[in-house]
């Protein structure tokens, strides 16, 4: 194999939808029933094996092309679903699949907890994925709920707004009657004082004219005495 240690990508990504879906042969059981079957399984096959003597081979690290190809097997032949006396063989036949479709060394062991670390790493993944929606939702109906509290308190403003507009506007409306009444009575003071000079003139000149007609009296007296 050309890559080394294992893959930062999370192998389960590569995997379609419909693989991803369900990790059972049946397709029905979903990935927490097959996490736990496969955990009694392991625990299941050390005790069997603990007698057993197998070839120790090299220990050969996985990366995310080996994951993949991995999972694919397990797919194809999950060896979780048969019986406990069949597990072991399952999981050498789903190692030599894999060897020979990558020319790797692959133990039937490191392929089985291999598997079962990967479960172990898409359920935490599931689980934090699920939390984080779960924030966003609750962020989104706290926003929710906080835009309607927003626009009421734009209408509140706005409508503060007009009430001061109406008040101002009544108060000029206000100011100009009362400075309109004003001028008014300005004009109406000026209107009596000019009747009142009139009058005044015409008194003036009715007195001058009774003053000629007596100065005239007196004149024609005086001229009628020396004669």
């Amino acid at each position: 194999m050309t890559d080394s240690g294992d893959s930062d990508v999370f192998p389960l990504d590569c995997l379609s939808e419909d693989d991803t879906v369900s990790l059972s042969l049946d397709q029905d059981e979903p990935v927490e029933i097959f996490e736990a079957v496969a955990e009694r399984q392991l625990a299941a096959s050390d005790d069997d094996e603990a007698g057993s003597v197998e070839e120790v081979d090299e220990v050969e690290p996985f990366n995310a092309t080996a994951d993949k190809a991995l999972l694919v097997e397990v797919l194809a032949t999950p060896p979780f679903t048969v019986e406990r006396k069949m597990v072991t063989a399952m999981w050498k036949g789903i190692s030599k699949r894999l060897n020979q479709s990558l020319s790797t060394n692959f133990s039937f062991r490191s392929c089985r907890d291999r598997t079962g670390l990967l479960l172990r790493q898409y359920a935490v993944r599931k689980g934090r994925n699920e939390a984080t929606r779960g924030t966003i939702s609750a962020r989104l109906i706290g926003g929710g709920q906080k835009k309607p509290q927003k626009r009421r308190r734009l209408s509140t403003l706005l409508q503060n707004e007009q009430e001061e507009a109406v008040k101002r506007r009544k108060l000029e409306e206000e100011k100009v009657n009362l400075h309109r009444e004003e001028l008014q009575l300005r004009r109406e003071e000026l209107n009596h004082q000019r009747r009142q000079h009139e009058l005044i003139r015409e008194q003036m000149q009715h007195q001058a004219a009774q003053t000629e007609s007596l100065l005239k009296l007196v004149a024609a007296a005086i001229s009628q005495t020396k004669t």
